[in-house]
């Protein structure tokens, strides 16, 4: 038994009976004889060859399928008529790959047999059954209405026909490509599958995963399979084309799953529970070059105290803590095993965002494509924009580390600026109380998109509705912001579609940042729930938690404490500039306002001062305890405007650790005090 890319099973069509050739020309036209937005036209046309495409071999023959057994249960007394289907490139003519569905008139579906042959995945609620197809396969059905579908990734439009086959026929679907991405330097991939996932059905190599993703159209795809065929590096079966790389998921049951994208070697245990906390396994990650550290299906669930289920077990509860410390790269916003509301899995990305955490947006699917039930890898996918056009995995990663990307499911951008800069993009701006920003995008889809968004900070700033039927649209707008701001752009469309995974079009592109004097983007309602959130992680620890070593159990706490102070700083929406009103309240009278920025402070700070005379002035940092930490400034200074500057370490000269202090700014006769977060 030979896997799909080492041999595709076909009868010869020397040996078939006369056949019914339907040519169907798929191209994005109105009409519909196909599910899609275009329109597929069937003609008779003499028989031509269907030689299978020449397609990467596995190389190794596939180890016994579990599913070796699956076949049509034969019917009584019901004849049945061979069906094959040939999937060309419209443009070249070429046989091309692709992921393919045929459904019978007793709305059976069928796939080519034995089911190892082609990677078949039986109907479930999500899809109507799927297999992958080298360019040519082979059904039996019986006669009747039979409902056939093929696609190849987004790039091409899918087609889908419902043929009345009376006689052994012959269908030619030409798909039609409406966009090349790689032209505009934007590379797809899916950063989270497996091929080695219990209940294992296909015996699965990299070869095969190659061959399946040359017909999702991917680029890149990561298989998080921890030490199953792992070797440090892009696989050897990789092509200029698309990387195959056999990586890591980790696997906290508490604190959250994380993909651990471009190791060279493997971080263990590659499983947990209360201990070791993630962010110390993103730094052994972060110690190897060339890494990413993504948050895997972070809304896996809207039970947070969960923690016996299996979505219960994926909550990434640990992740807002761990952005506290910049020690997540990604956010999969878009996950087969996110929660269905995708409200919620974006408003806790939003909120990240508002406090100032910078997480690449990564759609990626989870898929375990050696189940027999499970969803197609690809269909959430990331394109992400290689500048230089110069494709391999190591451009393609540290892209995506950049910014410079957008989640689909379908839709794609053609194009996206504000201000002239793309996803990942930062424009610090100084001495200004606002922006106007132009931005401009470009979208095509092979489903119809119903209206655009432009989100800033979190809520729609505007929103585009367009026209029925639309499939492409290109859109200029301008925002205006008043403080430090991000900026994305996010398609949607008619939901009810026969290839799209997901309830309808979707796409979000990256933020793009807007700095104004240095200033974090803050937004109190998001710091007020991640303190909540926090808060509740502590109550969860304090009444499940379990440690071998008491020193761990200590080190969470003080983990938890300092992320829960962090964000309270955030919500007392912490002053980060000196605001005009508060220098006219000190009109007519002695005393001095002081600032400092940024807030929080990372590394060192600028400390503004306002003296309506002159004389003595002292500087103090104390602990929320009550403990002078350091002294930053202490003699005389003269009236009017003073900018003093500030290292945030102690009198010692040690770096301030992580944690809310206060600023006490002393004259002879008045205190100011400010709140001051160090984030380290």
């Amino acid at each position: 038994m030979k896997p799909l890319w080492s041999g595709h099973p076909i009868v010869p069509f020397a040996v078939l009976p006369p056949l019914l050739l339907l040519l169907l020309l798929h191209h994005p036209a109105p009409g519909a004889m196909s599910s899609s937005a275009g329109e597929a036209v069937a003609t008779q046309q003499p028989l031509r060859s269907a030689a299978p495409a020449s397609l990467v071999s596995a190389g190794a023959s596939a180890a016994k399928s579990r599913a070796g057994s699956l076949r049509h249960a034969p019917p009584d007394s019901v004849t049945l008529l061979q069906l094959t289907c040939e999937v060309r490139d419209t443009q070249s003519g070429d046989l091309i790959p692709a992921r393919c569905t045929v459904t019978d008139a007793d709305g059976e579906p069928r796939f080519p047999c034995p089911p190892d042959t082609c990677y078949y995945h039986a109907p479930s609620w999500a899809h109507d059954g799927y297999f992958y197809s080298r360019g040519v396969f082979c059904v039996e059905v019986p006669a009747g209405a039979t409902v056939v579908g093929v696609g190849r990734g987004f790039e091409y439009y899918p087609a889908r026909l419902t043929v009345d086959v009376r006689s052994d026929t012959c269908i030619v679907f030409e798909l039609h490509r409406h966009v090349t991405m790689s032209d505009l330097g934007w590379y797809s991939g899916d950063t989270h599958t497996h091929i080695r996932h219990c209940p294992i059905v296909y015996d699965l190599v990299p070869e095969d995963v190659l061959g399946i993703a040359d017909a999702e159209g991917l680029n890149v795809v990561c298989c998080l399979d921890n030490d199953y065929r792992f070797t440090g590096g892009p696989a050897p079966c990789s092509t200029p084309l698309c990387v195959v790389y056999m990586t890591e998921e980790q696997r906290s049951s508490v604190f959250g799953h994380s993909a651990c994208l471009g190791l060279s070697s493997l971080v263990q245990p590659t499983s947990s529970r209360w201990w070791p906390l993630v962010m110390d396994v993103a730094d052994a990650v972060h110690s190897q070059p060339g890494t990413a550290f993504i948050a895997a299906h972070p809304v896996s669930t809207d039970d947070f105290f969960d923690l016996d289920s299996v979505s219960g077990r994926m909550l990434a509860r640990e992740l807002p803590v761990d952005a506290v410390h910049e020690r997540i790269d990604g956010y999969e916003v878009l996950s087969y095993s996110n929660v269905c509301d995708q409200d919620l899995v974006l408003s806790m990305w939003y909120g990240l965002l508002n406090c100032g955490h910078r997480l690449v947006a990564v759609g990626a699917t989870d898929a375990c494509v050696d189940r027999l039930y499970d969803r197609p890898p690809g269909g959430f996918r990331t394109y992400v924009r290689i500048p230089t056009g110069d494709f391999d995995y190591n451009t393609w990663s540290q892209s995506l580390l950049a910014g410079r990307t957008f989640v689909t499911n379908g839709p794609l951008f053609t194009g996206i600026t504000v201000e002239g800069l793309a996803p990942g993009g930062l424009l610090e701006s100084s001495g200004v109380d606002s922006l106007a920003l132009s931005g401009s995008f470009s979208v095509t889809s092979q489903f119809p998109i119903s209206r655009a968004e432009i989100i800033v900070n979190g809520a729609v700033d505007q929103a585009v509705y367009f026209p029925p039927n639309t499939l492409a649209a290109k859109r200029e707008f301008i925002v205006s912001i008043h403080r430090s701001s991000w900026v994305a752009v996010r398609i949607s469309g008619e939901s009810g579609n026969w290839f799209t995974q997901g309830n309808c079009p979707f796409a979000h592109s990256g933020p793009i940042y807007f700095e104004l004097d240095g200033e974090r983007v803050i937004e109190t309602e998001s710091a007020e729930f991640f303190v909540q959130w926090i808060s509740d992680l502590s109550t969860l620890c304090e009444e499940q938690g379990e440690w071998d070593d008491p020193a761990d159990s200590l080190r969470v706490v003080t983990e938890l404490e300092g992320a829960i102070n962090f964000y309270e700083a955030l919500a007392l929406g912490m002053a980060t500039e000196l605001r005009e009103d508060q220098e006219a309240a000190l009109a007519g009278r002695s005393g001095v306002v002081a600032c400092c920025r940024p807030n929080p402070v990372s590394g060192g700070a600028l400390i503004d001062l306002v003296l309506t005379a002159s004389g003595p002035l002292e500087i103090g940092v104390y602990t929320v305890a009550g403990r002078r930490v350091t002294t930053p400034f202490s003699g005389e200074l003269a009236a009017g405007r003073h900018t003093l500057t500030w290292d945030a370490k102690d009198s010692s000269g040690r770096p301030l650790a992580s944690g809310v202090y206060f600023l006490f700014v002393k004259t002879d006769d008045r205190v100011e005090t400010q709140k001051v977060a160090v984030v380290r």
